[in-house]
């Protein structure tokens, strides 16, 4: 795998669907066949999407986009791969879709895995296909890791992503816009780097520890200057 950004035109972009995050493995590498690679990390190039294979987070329409996007596109078949983490109910489905296709070959989904942190540094886009969410920490997981995002138009997801700068926004349930999004990042490697250089740094400056505790110090400070003055204004004479 190579690190966000590195697209190139012989070297594959694996959409990833994961469901938990939990330990990491900095030193692992990973192949469709889900063994270590031994290869190195310039062999594949992967994109991420975070969440639990239930109906809510609708893996079912990625499985749908990524088929299309070979359809559209069969000069990708040599460069996209599909890899869905985790288990949960849409797992069978998204593997019937992608075997009915003929492109189950191009896909993996290997069931949970507990090394997510260390898969995420190995690739170059992040997809969220969810029908409903809240405030999506796996965004900003991916964001930090310096990956572009492709995400649904659902809960706090556009306030997180900033369409085109970051990543992309799009309807969800609508798998021909998401493949639209898919093929853009899979043939502009510049423009996939810049987006990962963007998402990482609206992290840092937005999403991080030290700018989350800026945020409540500043908001600390001016309500206490608030209140000074409040106190310091003089009563009326009676």
């Amino acid at each position: 795998m190579t690190s966000a950004g590195s697209l190139s035109p012989n070297s594959p972009l694996a959409i990833v669907i994961l469901a938990s995050v939990l330990a990491s493995n900095p030193q692992l590498r990973v192949r469709l066949d889900g063994h270590a690679d031994p290869r190195g990390a310039d062999d594949y190039n992967r994109s991420l999407s975070d969440a639990r294979m239930q109906a809510v987070k609708d893996q079912v329409t990625l499985a749908r986009a990524f088929v299309m996007v070979l359809a559209r596109r069969p000069s990708l078949r040599d460069r996209v791969r599909l890899v869905m983490i985790g288990d949960g109910p849409l797992r069978d489905r998204s593997m019937a879709i992608l075997h009915g296709a003929g492109v189950a070959d191009l896909a993996w989904l290997p069931g949970h895995r507990d090394d997510i942190p260390a898969i995420m540094q190995g690739l170059d886009c992040f997809v969220l296909p969810s029908i409903a969410e809240g405030v999506s920490n796996t965004i900003l997981e991916a964001m930090a890791s310096g990956l572009p995002v492709i995400a649904t138009d659902v809960g706090a997801n556009s306030e997180l992503v900033d369409h085109g700068v970051t990543g992309f926004i799009v309807p969800p349930a609508d798998e021909q816009a998401l493949a639209a999004q898919i093929v853009d990042l899979a043939s502009d490697a510049g423009r996939s780097a810049a987006m990962g250089r963007a998402g990482r740094a609206a992290a840092e400056s937005r999403f991080s520890l030290q700018a989350m505790t800026s945020a409540y110090q500043s908001l600390y400070d001016s309500q206490l200057a608030s209140r000074r003055r409040v106190q310091r204004v003089p009563l009326p004479r009676s």
